[in-house]
């Protein structure tokens, strides 16, 4: 109904935006949480978990998530480190840039939208932590990626 009035690049970005979460590419990793196998992990480190893929865009401190399931800081990556054998900030970090990485690759969306939406305060931050999981800048990542936008001819 709106495609009319608007450019095919920004009905491309509507669609971007509404579908994200709906549709993935056959190249795509498979949209389930490592939360979701709770075979893996005790009870514990699955709220952790949980906890950490609910709040990607505002990352809650160590302490917070140790205090919400009644463990010390120390324990929590005691717990972390026996289980998935790296420290939970380290395992957050990847896991916003996990995030990220798709968002620079399906959308057309601002890397400074992106940085904010992934909890990371800046281009510059998203930009070094990008880099230091995947050997690229989002910029180049983005670049190696050919964005298919769709074609509306009007009636």
């Amino acid at each position: 109904m709106i495609a009319p009035f608007l450019t095919s690049e920004q009905v491309a970005e509507l669609g971007n935006r509404l579908l994200l979460g709906a549709i993935r590419q056959s190249d795509a990793e498979q949209p389930k949480h490592i939360a979701h196998n709770t075979s893996l992990f005790d009870a514990q480190i699955t709220q952790v978990l949980r906890k950490m893929e609910d709040s990607v865009a505002d990352p809650l401190p160590m302490s917070a998530l140790a205090d919400e399931i009644g463990i010390s800081t120390r324990q929590l990556e005691r717990s972390f480190k026996a289980s998935l054998n790296e420290t939970p900030a380290k395992f957050y970090k990847r896991l916003r840039a996990k995030r990220a990485r798709v968002m620079i690759e399906e959308t057309l969306l601002p890397l400074v939208e992106i940085a904010v939406a992934t909890g990371f305060g800046s281009n510059n931050t998203l930009s070094k932590a990008i880099k230091d999981e995947y050997g690229l800048t989002p910029s180049k990542m983005r670049a190696r990626k050919s964005v298919q936008l769709l074609r509306f001819e009007a009636a």
